[in-house]
């Protein structure tokens, strides 16, 4: 019997696709099918330029990609006929019904033929029951980059807390408006996530992330001892930096949210923000949720 195969569209930043390629890989591995990635055509027309990145890691790179066809103005084209009518011949599409919260049937139903996933998929619970074997397949592929002067000894990242900041959400590096989807986290939320970890993991250096760090020297009162991500790395560098620290402090980004979960060891605190993500079952039961009051939730 000819295994069924399935095409993730990848698209988005980094976050965006490793969740993408992570309920992919777990859709695979249960209905033993055969899976292939395509580079390129999530990625036409993106407004920040983004590209595909996932072959920084074994599993992605070690995945067969589609046929360069596949990938043009006929591949595109193909593709939104098979959205619109649901199947072709022999093709299928498997489109994520409500990007607000988890939906099991999608990750149960059998597939069939060639099946073409649809949807960005950021929940846990997309590949909860695949998680170790998802780890394996997200190894680096490369060799990081050397970790800034302060994380350089040995074991230094074991004691640091992650803590990412985003607050340029537009195209053009302008912060979130009225009306937009984003939600720019307030300094209550860091302030209050700081407080938290500096008081359940005393000792931990902070290491900072992101895209205002002006602002978060101007505004966190952070400790003298505060490591800084180099600015102006690939993507995929300071993931890696991320995912060394034993704790973390994300934002409501899909960037940080794999930091904190490729890191994330048996005695690790990972303190959430209560607002921002698009699927209400993004963080994981386990993390700590701070609303933008600062006072602990979901403990």
């Amino acid at each position: 019997m000819t295994r069924p195969i399935l095409i993730p569209r990848l698209c988005g930043g980094l976050g965006n696709q490793l969740f993408i390629y992570a309920a992919a890989f777990r859709l695979a591995r249960f209905h033993n099918a055969r899976l292939m990635l395509d580079p390129a055509i999530g990625f036409v027309g993106d407004p920040y330029r983004r590209r595909y990145a996932l072959d920084a890691f074994r599993g992605p790179a070690a995945c067969p990609k589609t046929p360069r066809l596949l990938r043009g103005v006929g591949g595109r084209l193909f593709r939104r006929l098979l959205l619109r009518f649901g199947r072709l011949p022999g093709c299928h599409a498997r489109v994520e019904t409500d990007e607000r919260r988890f939906d099991s049937a999608s990750m149960n139903a059998p597939l069939r033929g060639v099946t073409y996933l649809e949807g960005y998929w950021q929940s846990e619970s997309y590949f909860q029951d695949a998680a170790p074997a998802l780890r394996q397949a997200l190894e680096p592929a490369v060799s990081p980059a050397p970790p800034p002067a302060g994380l350089a000894s040995a074991g230094a990242a074991d004691a640091a807390v992650s803590l990412h900041i985003r607050r340029r959400w537009r195209p053009n590096g302008a912060p979130a408006g009225p009306g937009d989807r984003y939600v720019t986290l307030t300094v209550d939320y860091y302030r209050a996530a700081l407080s938290l970890v500096q008081r359940e993991r005393p000792g931990c250096r902070v290491v900072v992330f992101g895209d205002d760090p002006d602002w978060a020297r101007a505004t966190l009162n952070l400790p003298a001892d505060t490591v800084w991500a180099p600015p102006d790395r690939p993507a995929v560098d300071d993931l890696l930096l991320m995912a060394r620290c034993r704790h973390h402090i994300i934002a409501n980004s899909s960037f940080s949210w794999w930091g904190a979960w490729l890191g994330e060891q048996p005695d690790s605190l990972t303190v959430a923000p209560a607002a921002g993500f698009v699927n209400r079952d993004a963080i994981p039961a386990h993390w700590r949720v701070l609303p933008e009051t600062g006072s602990c939730a979901g403990q």
